[in-house]
């Protein structure tokens, strides 16, 4: 049986992420033309799946830093898709009302951008075996998020007001926020941490406990603090840097430090 070589396992993972955002963007469109959802479902759904695809990092042979050419592609896509280019049918697909007077996607584009400052901060030799932090980190903008505004907008009774956020988030939605944002971690740092063909450490289920509460609540005290127009961006960033900081800082042995 012929092995794979190292740029064909690349191309293969490349394509493969390439197609995966494409038919997840695509069929978002797909419903919203054919009014089988709202324009703020499509969104949600692009929201809640696109990510996903950044996770080929700890599997690319060349160089993990290969995979900054899906995420940067939707990076700069997210930026000058607009209501009169070639972008056109995504924009009115999930544009929401600001994004209409911006003239481009300017959440999707935050959400973007945090993926790319973590593929490229944990892209290096030394740093991908931690992917783990920023893997578990983007999971929690994208299930835990749109699972707390769910919850919030639907069961939020307790307020929480903070008028320079732009929004009103509840004490439902963000407790939703922790315990998801807990599991989803867990599962990273297990997935990630143990798993995956790459890992050389060993990392031990109480330690990936403590670490995963770390991130829940990092991500959910940022989540609550940040204006409803840049949270895409602060949570994973903040959420996955000030927990591996504190995790190298009060825990080193945890991740082999």
């Amino acid at each position: 049986m012929a092995v794979l070589t190292e740029l064909q396992n690349d191309l293969i993972l490349l394509s493969g992420a390439f197609v995966y955002v494409v038919l997840i963007i695509g069929i978002s469109i797909l419903l919203k033309k054919t009014d089988t959802i709202s324009s703020h479902s499509a969104r949600k759904i692009v929201h809640l799946f696109a990510g996903f695809a950044v996770f080929i990092v700890p599997y690319l042979k060349i160089s993990p830093f290969l995979a900054l050419i899906i995420s940067g592609s939707v990076l700069i896509f997210t930026r000058f898709a607009g209501p009169k280019n070639i972008g056109k049918p995504v924009f009115e697909a999930i544009a929401e009302k600001d994004e209409h007077e911006k003239g481009y996607l300017s959440g999707p584009f935050s959400y973007a951008l945090a993926i790319n400052i973590l593929v490229f901060i944990f892209s290096f030799k030394n740093a991908v075996r931690y992917f783990y932090f920023p893997a578990s980190s983007i999971m929690v903008m994208m299930i835990s998020d749109t699972a707390a505004a769910w919850i919030g907008r639907k069961w939020g009774k307790h307020k929480i007001d903070l008028k320079y956020t732009k929004t009103i988030r509840t004490v439902e939605g963000s407790l939703t926020m922790l315990i998801t944002a807990f599991i989803l971690s867990f599962f990273g740092f297990s997935f990630f941490g143990l798993w995956f063909p790459n890992s050389v450490q060993q990392v031990d289920y109480t330690w990936i406990a403590v670490i995963s509460l770390l991130m829940a609540v990092n991500s959910t005290i940022v989540e609550i603090f940040s204006p409803s127009n840049i949270d895409d961006l602060t949570v994973p960033i903040t959420g996955c840097l000030l927990t591996f900081g504190l995790t190298v800082l009060l825990f080193p042995a945890s991740i082999g430090l």
